[in-house]
């Protein structure tokens, strides 16, 4: 028999999520998709208070704001092209005055900051363990913001500095918010600009970083989204035409994956009902004035009220 699939068995994540949790999702692609999923199904979450950021010590920044050093200041913006962009933020937050990118910016710093008295589950996704060192300041930059690559100094972070970062972080994290869970991911994008070799170090590095992290602190957990592309499709059918990016079957495969491990089952149950009752209003109704019309609108009004009554949720 031939093996298409490893059909991985990914440990359930106790005692599961509830529709009802708050969540917070930083990094890279599995947390931008999966935190899309759940915020279109009505799930409490706050996600890339800094846009989509790759690697460990920039995905820091924000924590460390919250915890130790307060809100950005110009000093963590760069002019260039006509726009301010911050250091350790993705282009979605550059504008034309700094005073309007600083804004953007502790806004978002302090929707985290709030999210996190009630939140439950941090989902943290690292990208690359590459980095770019600004010459001027050895700062680590999120994004270069298309500043020549001569001003930067692109390096290979060690996985002891990835874990000396994280591990004060962490530490500090659930001092303040003690009823938070950390969980870690590796994307599965393949960073094929740096070469497929360095892709794979640059991985490497990270899975060795998470795996000490989580010799240090047993409750940390670790989703396998990067396994389950690679090892378990494991095929160029499940990325898009550049052949780094996993496509829409491949997304909706880690999904349901995430969804059966990591969720309670009243949350699944939640999970399919709001995607029928969605499915239903996108329905094309040629006259809503005739009789069929009348009926579908009666019943999709009656699963709306029924749905709003068995989770305690408006629609």
């Amino acid at each position: 028999m031939i093996r298409y699939a490893l059909n991985m068995e990914i440990k359930p994540l106790l005692p599961g999520i509830d529709y009802r949790d708050a969540l917070v999702f930083m990094g890279s692609c599995f947390s931008e998709h999966m935190s899309g999923r759940l915020s279109a199904l009505g799930f409490d979450v706050e996600s890339q208070s800094n846009g989509v950021v790759f690697n460990p010590i920039s995905l820091a920044e924000a924590f460390h704001r919250i915890l130790w050093k307060g809100d950005y200041t110009e000093a963590d913006l760069i002019f260039h092209n006509g726009l301010w962009h911050g250091k350790f933020h993705h282009g979605r937050f550059s504008e034309i005055n700094s005073s309007d990118a600083l804004r953007k910016m502790n806004h978002a710093l302090h929707a985290l900051r709030s999210h996190l008295e009630r939140c439950k589950t941090i989902f943290i996704t690292f990208g690359s363990a590459y980095v770019y060192e600004w010459n001027e300041t050895a700062e680590v930059f999120a994004n270069c913001h298309k500043i020549p690559q001569s001003q930067f100094n692109k390096r290979l972070l060690s996985k002891e500095e990835i874990v000396n970062t994280w591990y004060e972080l962490i530490a500090g994290i659930q001092a303040r918010y003690p009823q938070v869970q950390f969980v870690f991911s590796v994307s599965p994008v393949k960073h094929l600009r740096d070469g497929v070799v360095e892709n794979n170090l640059s991985k490497s590095t990270l899975l060795l970083a998470i795996h000490a992290l989580q010799m240090q602190f047993p409750s940390l957990v670790y989703f396998p989204a990067f396994e389950i592309i690679n090892d378990d499709l494991r095929d160029y059918r499940f990325y898009e035409n550049d052949g780094a990016h996993p496509n829409a079957m491949a997304v909706d495969h880690v999904f349901e994956q995430f969804k059966t491990s990591y969720f309670n089952s009243r949350t699944q149950d939640y999970i399919l009902d709001i995607e029928k009752y969605q499915a239903m209003t996108k329905h094309r109704i040629q006259n809503a004035d005739a009789e069929e019309g009348i009926k579908f609108m009666k019943k999709l009004e009656d699963y709306r009220t029924e749905l709003e009554t068995k989770y305690q949720i408006v629609l």
